[in-house]
């Protein structure tokens, strides 16, 4: 259960946050008993509007409840703990305390992270991409982004990984991207054959080793081999990392933001950022019948046919419908409530729809692939899954052996095969671009 201000017996958590970070003045200067007294409040004054804790209806309290939120976060149910930030974030807008609120997440939730997982990558000594702080994990996820081109695709997954996992540490959230690299997305079986394809037109309008042009052959095969429809992450991973190795071998990589997007950002495409945008546009009932929230705005006539308790909730000071309000409620109505709306939905011409998950998954595939391709800003919304595909390893070790055979003696010792992937080896300058 949520402890806030009002709830908070002999002031136990208050003590804590006190202890651990420096308050706003004009926290210090509340006045606590007014603070605590909010049984006249309505339920768009809690960021907690469910349960009616968490107030936010002034500055100070706004302030003080976010910083009893983020003590109490990792024990909430994701979708909960993520419907009470985004009333935060509201209130962070309204009175002006968006700053405040940052450093009050720096300093609640920072954790102690080991010396040896400070960088998320080793390359020839180097320590790159630290993680040893909320922001050093933004900005090195920013960089690693950007920089993505350098590094083959194993690497930038390793990289991706440690950030994801320190994210998660941190309570902080990073772009779809760095989700796609660390390999948590799924693809569909007709994307990855595209990408395949998009391979052989080059093999056959390009002068390619053959021994690369057997390999994508052998690659296509085991790609039909695979199961119609949405492809488990393990199954996905294993081709990026094989086209990776084609397109650094052959030289495709040039081509990357020209028309050509990166083997993850259609393998792993779809990630949990997709599918939080889908899930936010979709309100399911207890009955398992599933509606587009813009479909139910525009029958919001129909929601009076619920007491009046509920339809204060639901709704803002004005009497609309707040969208956010019955995205986060309307799941939790009781079966009979939840019927009498979906009749009176019915009457007012709003059905269910039926969710297409191939379909889903495609759409998304598009707009990713499009938007990296020619080098558009992609804007952000995991699915993780199991294991198959033994072929591609054999794929994986013909690739490896062309790239071998394609390199000097020189450039296959550790220093040289990092250089070669960064265009050359890092210096302590270029190394400070990274780790900055």
């Amino acid at each position: 259960m949520l402890v806030d201000l009002p709830s908070d017996n002999g002031l136990v958590h208050l003590a804590h946050i006190a202890r651990v970070v420096d308050l706003p003045a004009f926290v210090k200067e509340a006045d606590l008993d007014q603070e605590r007294s909010t049984g006249d409040l309505p339920c768009d004054s809690f960021a907690d509007v469910a349960g009616r804790k968490l107030p936010v209806h002034t500055k100070s309290s706004a302030c003080l409840s976010y910083a009893y939120f983020l003590q109490q976060a990792d024990s909430l149910p994701a979708a909960t703990r993520d419907r009470i930030d985004r009333a935060f974030q509201k209130a962070a807008a309204i009175w002006n305390i968006k700053g405040e609120m940052i450093v009050l997440k720096d300093s609640l939730t920072k954790k102690v992270v080991h010396e040896k997982t400070a960088c998320a990558l080793e390359v020839d000594g180097n320590s790159l991409f630290p993680i040893d702080t909320p922001k050093a994990v933004y900005n090195s996820a920013e960089r690693m982004v950007e920089n993505r081109i350098r590094f083959p695709f194993a690497m930038r997954k390793q990289a991706a990984e440690s950030m994801v996992k320190a994210a998660h540490d941190f309570g902080i959230k990073l772009s779809a991207p760095i989700h796609r690299m660390a390999g948590y997305g799924v693809t569909t079986k007709v994307a990855l054959q595209g990408e395949i394809n998009r391979r052989q037109d080059f093999v056959r309008n390009n002068n390619v080793h053959s021994t690369l042009t057997d390999s994508l052959h052998k690659l296509a095969s085991a790609a039909t081999r695979l199961p119609e429809g949405v492809l488990r992450s393990d199954d996905t991973v294993k081709f990026a990392e094989a086209i990776d190795l084609f397109d650094r071998t052959s030289g495709l990589t040039a081509r990357y933001g020209a028309g050509v997007p990166f083997p993850e950002d259609v393998l792993c495409g779809f990630t949990k950022h997709s599918a939080d945008k889908i899930s936010s546009a979709i309100v399911s009932f207890v009955t398992g019948n599933d509606y587009r929230i813009h479909d139910l705005e525009k029958a919001s006539a129909a929601f009076k046919v619920l007491d009046k308790d509920t339809l204060s909730a639901l709704t803002d000071i004005a009497g609309a419908l707040d969208l956010h309000k019955v995205a986060d409620i309307v799941p939790t109505l009781p079966r009979d409530d939840a019927e009498i709306l979906e009749q009176a939905l019915h009457v007012a011409g709003v059905n269910p729809v039926a969710l297409d998950k191939v379909a889903m998954v495609t759409e998304v595939l598009g707009s990713v692939a499009y938007a990296t391709a020619t080098k558009a800003p992609v804007k952000q919304a995991a699915v993780e899954h199991p294991s198959y595909l033994k072929r591609s390893i054999s794929v994986l070790q013909l690739l490896k052996k062309a790239s071998e055979d394609s390199e000097s003696q020189e450039e296959r010792t550790p220093r040289g095969l990092v250089g070669r992937y960064m265009n050359k080896a890092p210096n302590r300058s270029e190394t400070n671009i990274l780790t900055k």
